[in-house]
């Protein structure tokens, strides 16, 4: 477990030795400014549209969407419908990164109450969807202000969601918050813990948080 101090504090549950047993992983963390892909697959696509703060990655019948969602909530609307079309479509699906947004007042602490109609539209994306949490390990938030005392306000805005098929297909899937380094978010990693009978394959999937 991580020592006593303001941050870690936040600990629910943490097993940092499960990290380490495979190549395949999903993370929203890297001192760069670009987001960035490595695969051995040969048919990579990409499909990015920065104006909603989205880029999409397929592998053969994996698909991984990396989202930065805009704080107004009446710009999320428009990525939440983009993305529920874009997984019409898709098989095995995970939508990792910063939303920009709670699921439950408990997922925030200190600051204001969340705009509840902001949930409201986020968990019906998440339902529409069937899309599960699948961060089960880690910090219990993923965003801090960095201030001190009444001022320091701390959010889970951060977050890996999966389907039904993501899990199907990525034995042992597990997924993680972790200790920051270089943005006021925490990093977010997602990991295969044992390796896949039939179409393996390895990918790395990096996208930048560092906002000031």
């Amino acid at each position: 477990m991580h020592n006593n101090n303001s941050e870690t504090s936040e600990v629910f549950h943490d097993t940092s030795s499960e990290l380490v047993e495979t190549n395949d992983w999903v993370h929203n963390d890297a001192p760069s400014s670009t987001a960035a892909t490595t695969t051995n697959a040969a048919n990579l696509v990409v499909q990015e549209n920065a104006e909603m703060g989205k880029i999409t990655i397929k592998v053969e019948e994996a698909t991984v969407s990396l989202v930065h969602a805009r704080s107004p909530y009446v710009h999320r609307r428009a990525l939440w419908d983009e993305l529920t079309t874009l997984g019409i479509n898709v098989g095995a699906w995970v939508v990792a990164s910063d939303f920009n947004v709670v699921t439950m007042a408990t997922e925030r602490k200190g600051g204001r109450s969340p705009c509840q109609l902001a949930v409201n539209e986020f968990i019906k994306f998440i339902n529409n969807n069937a899309l599960l949490d699948s961060i089960n390990l880690g910090y219990k938030f993923s965003w801090c202000n960095k201030r001190l005392g009444d001022k320091r306000m701390l959010q889970k805005i951060d977050r890996i969601l999966v389907n039904q098929q993501w899990i199907d297909i990525a034995a042992g899937w597990k997924s993680k918050i972790l200790t920051r380094k270089f943005s006021d978010h925490l990093p977010v990693v997602g990991w295969l813990t044992t390796i896949p009978k039939t179409h393996k394959h390895s990918f790395q999937v990096q996208e930048d948080l560092d906002q000031t």
